[in-house]
């Protein structure tokens, strides 16, 4: 998987790749940080948040499953309440990182005079500031729905039905991110 991303990555154009790169870095306003504050580690508590949050309400479901019989009629209300519930929980995140990083889409005063005088497209500006922001936001989906994707496809029909269940949970889920 790491050659994979390495060699996708190394097609992309090096202004493209280094741009993305700082940008990534700056996808938070850094005038709503602190002082010494670091988006890296801003960005790491945040993920390590939304998972903790995931894999305890996953655990939870885990549990009260394991209380129920295993009817279809007491297990069906449980699945859609918690499915429901994480993907507004997703669209909750999703609308906060865009809170978080609105400004930073388009470029700045400090962009442009950074990047003006160089030879580089502003559709790569643009491309760069939108990949990086979009990165963001598919970090926090992914940090805060894995743990309990896979919990609900196996809790909803088991094993055997896991692949079909995490396909069509993950396709909700994006469909939900582009509203």
């Amino acid at each position: 998987m790491k050659r994979v991303l390495s060699s996708v990555a190394k097609k992309l154009p090096l202004q493209f790749r280094v741009l993305y790169r700082q940008f990534l870095l700056r996808v938070v306003d850094l005038e709503a940080l602190s002082i010494e504050a670091d988006v890296t580690k801003l960005l790491g508590q945040m993920a390590g948040i939304l998972i903790l949050y995931s894999v305890l309400t996953t655990l939870g479901l885990l549990m009260a499953t394991g209380r129920l019989s295993t009817a279809a009629a007491d297990l069906g209300p449980l699945i859609w309440r918690t499915q429901q519930s994480f993907l507004s929980t997703t669209m909750l995140v999703a609308g906060l990182m865009a809170v978080i990083s609105w400004d930073n889409i388009f470029p700045d005063r400090r962009d442009a005079m950074v990047l003006g005088p160089l030879p580089v497209r502003p559709l790569t500006i643009l491309l760069a500031k939108t990949a990086a922001a979009g990165a963001v936001l598919g970090i926090a989906v992914l940090s805060l729905n894995l743990a309990m994707s896979i919990g609900l496809c196996l809790v909803a029909r088991g094993i055997p039905y896991f692949p079909g269940n995490f396909a069509a949970y993950w396709l909700t889920t994006r469909s939900c991110r582009r509203w």
